[in-house]
């Protein structure tokens, strides 16, 4: 989750586009962060989410 906020910054700071790579899908956190929840049992696995 730290990746996923940090990611969006540092291309904001360096001008550079970047790829952060999480452990499990983006959309799944994504989608309960926008439902205003925490994401439950999340999968496992490896995402990539490009800034």
């Amino acid at each position: 989750m730290l990746e996923l906020d940090h990611g969006p910054l540092r291309v904001r700071l360096d001008d550079v586009a970047r790829t952060v790579r999480l452990g499990t899908d983006p959309n799944d956190l994504l989608t309960a962060l926008g439902a205003g929840r925490l994401p439950v049992d999340p999968g496992r696995g490896r995402g990539r989410l490009s800034a």
